[in-house]
C-alpha cells in the first residue's frame, strides 16, 4: 500500500475482456482517473493488502512524487494505536 504525500498519480485500467487476445493491450488502455494528494493524503495498493487477487489497475506517476509505502503490509491507523 502506498499512501501519496505530494504529487499526482494517474490510474490506467485495461480495457479488454478476460479471454480476449490481448495483442496491442497498450493502445487498449486508459486513464481511468487521477489521483491528487492536495493536502488528503490519499492511498492505493490497499486491495492487496485485503485480498489476494491480481492488479484492478496500474498506477503510474503523473508528476514528481513523494509516495510512502507501508512496508509490513499491515493496516494501520493515524496516531500509532
Amino acid at each position: 500500500m502506498y499512501i501519496i504525500l505530494d504529487g499526482t498519480v494517474e490510474v490506467i485500467k485495461r480495457l479488454i475482456l478476460a479471454g480476449m487476445d490481448d495483442d496491442d493491450s497498450a493502445e487498449k488502455s486508459k486513464v481511468f482517473t487521477k489521483i491528487h494528494a492536495a493536502g488528503r493524503h490519499p492511498v492505493f495498493g490497499e486491495i492487496a493488502l485485503l485480498q489476494e487477487s491480481k492488479r484492478t489497475a496500474t498506477v503510474r506517476a503523473h508528476n514528481r512524487l513523494h509516495p510512502v509505502r507501508n512496508q509490513e503490509g499491515r493496516l494501520f491507523r493515524p496516531g500509532g494505536i
